[in-house]
């Protein structure tokens, strides 16, 4: 909200913050020339206010302001996270007002939102670094992979700063270690993509006794046919090769290591017969991948490995890495793919985070962008986060990603791009809730088939569905240490409910009624979107009623729905 005339923007300093370290924000205000203003800055945790500051601002002369205010987070080392909310008065009139988000964490890998990088060309300037790093920020990408920023597949550094890479892409190296340097600066840690085989064709000439072959004793390269395949067991010198240029890359400053693998082969021969399995192997080469970053930085350092169609998820779920990470390709094609691979990752590995890597063909920048493209993007990122995973889709500034080749992305105009922000704004701001580890997801047993723990009731006409049916009310339920949490997701304008596709624009719901088995009096009831007042939290007005066949009921209600909304109830 903002009166003519006037402008607020809020930030933090950090994309994440670590225990213990004070935070600061940054207003940006813009007025009339000389004006006046005061600034109150609310800070919440959860739906609480734990924090209020004040700022009194004057504009100079070409109507511009720029304040920093400092906060100190409550002590302790779990992750937590806040809302900061923002009113600009002049006078005694509020004129503008803007929210953002901040957490607090021991590690990246406790949140991981992932964001990338993937353009090095030259001709770029520093200005233009430090600005698609701050848009990033804005984000609160918190680790970003730096996709082919390589000399080679097997030989990172390249002779001079000036190079193409081997798919043709002019590169200048100095954009890569700059950046490197604008991550470190915001909170963001850098990770260094890297596959776990695929040299180029002169390296694997030169190394055949590395190689994998298949049954016909071919090299395999299915590739682009332009890298071959290694074999990453740990007798063999491909892997300590490998793990040489992973130093190297730490060496740079990279916080970590994305290890990433094709999806195939699963399996090959040695150059003498031997059959390798690589679920078998690969978890071994990932924690030695995450050693070395945790050695060369041990607060910030970390890798992640791609396992590409949920392969081999079950094998890495035991081997020490950040996060979880699973690149989704068909058959996963539905929303409810999406959500259970989450739930997949959850029930491997109580601990760690899992990151979907899901792109968005409707933004490829070789066709006009289709109408509804926003609408599945929105649809798409509530679905990873309603279900309790981090999405990897932004990054470069204003990008999002449409395919696998990063440097093929597309681009959000400014509108949606603030759009976006407000999404990944209350991911960050409700993360503990939404993606807390020690929650569980009862969403069948509490609301299907004779379940009297939630119900949810609408205008005539609308229906409910725990299992993201097109033209329904999607809603998932977790219950977790003193909270509970019901997600509601809007597919009532949905057709063919596919993530990798454009949707019709939602059709808001108003007043959805909830009615909850409860135990004992609740301390506070609220709900919040992300589609309303930035995602800040909003009071449901709540009763107690007695239901012969359950006992007592809370009654409560959601009073907007748009695409996606969260109800809070907290014990």
């Amino acid at each position: 909200m903002s009166i003519i005339g006037w402008e607020l923007a809020i930030w933090p300093d950090r994309a994440q913050y670590r225990p213990g370290a004070a935070v600061t924000l940054i207003a940006e205000v813009h007025g009339p020339a000389g004006a006046e203003a005061a600034l109150l800055v609310e800070v919440t945790e959860r739906a609480a206010t734990v924090g209020e500051l004040v700022a009194a601002i004057t504009l100079d002369g070409a109507g511009s302001a720029r304040v920093l205010l400092a906060w100190q987070p409550p002590e302790g080392i779990a992750w937590r996270a806040y809302g900061a909310d923002a009113t600009l008065t002049a006078g005694s009139n509020p004129v503008a007002k803007a929210t953002t988000a901040l957490d607090v964490a021991p590690h990246w890998g406790n949140a991981p939102r992932n964001g990338f990088l993937a353009n090095f060309a030259p001709g770029q300037t520093e200005s233009d670094d430090a600005a698609r790093a701050d848009a990033m920020l804005r984000l609160h990408l918190n680790c970003i992979q730096f996709y082919d920023w390589m000399y080679t597949h097997y030989d990172y550094i390249p002779p001079q700063d000036l190079f193409t890479d081997p798919l043709g892409a002019h590169m200048d190296f100095g954009a890569v270690r700059r950046r490197i340097q604008l991550c470190r600066e915001r909170g963001m840690a850098p990770l260094a993509y890297a596959s776990v085989y695929g040299a180029e064709k002169e390296f694997s000439d030169a190394h055949p006794d590395w190689l994998l072959y298949d049954g016909t004793g071919r090299p395999m390269n299915p590739l682009c046919g332009l890298f071959y395949f290694q074999d990453p067991s740990p007798d063999g010198g491909w892997r300590q090769y490998l793990l040489g240029s992973y130093q190297q890359a730490l060496d740079l400053g990279f916080a970590g290591t994305h290890c990433d693998t094709y999806g195939s082969p699963k399996a090959g021969l040695t150059q003498d017969g031997r059959l390798v399995r690589l679920e078998q192997v690969l978890p071994g080469l990932v924690a030695d991948a995450h050693a070395l970053a945790v050695a060369a930085d041990p607060v910030e350092g970390g890798s992640t490995f791609n396992n590409v169609k949920g392969w081999p998820v079950e094998a890495m779920s035991t081997a020490p890495a950040a996060a979880l990470y699973i690149e989704v390709w068909p058959p996963d094609e539905m929303y409810r793919d999406l959500y259970e691979l989450v739930l997949r990752a959850r029930y491997l590995d109580r601990k760690r985070q899992l990151i979907i890597s899901a792109y968005l063909w409707p933004f490829t920048p070789k066709q006009d962008r289709p109408a509804g493209a926003m609408a599945g993007l929105r649809l798409a990122a509530a679905t990873v986060f309603a279900s309790g995973g981090f999405y990897l889709l932004l990054g470069e500034g204003t990008a999002v990603l449409n395919e696998a080749y990063y440097k093929d992305h597309g681009y959000l105009d400014q509108d949606d791009w603030e759009t976006v922000r407000a999404y990944w704004d209350f991911q960050t701001r409700y993360g503990p809730l939404l993606a807390d580890p020690a929650a569980l997801d009862v969403t069948t047993a509490n609301t299907c088939f004779g379940a009297v723990e939630a119900r949810f009731t609408g205008p005539e006409g609308l229906t409910f569905s725990a299992k993201a049916l097109p033209g329904t009310v999607w809603h998932i339920v977790k219950d977790g240490p003193g909270y509970r949490t019901y997600n509601l997701i809007n597919l009532t304008a949905v057709e063919k409910p596919l993530w990798n596709s454009a949707q019709p624009e939602a059709r808001p719901v108003q007043g959805i009624g909830v009615r909850l088995e409860c135990l004992r009096r609740p301390k506070a009831v609220w709900w919040a979107s992300p589609d309303v007042d930035g995602g800040q939290p909003q009071p449901a007005a709540w009763s107690l009623e007695k239901d012969d066949a359950i006992g007592q009921v809370l009654v409560t209600t959601v009073p907007h729905l748009h695409y996606w909304s969260m109800l809070v109830v907290e014990d």
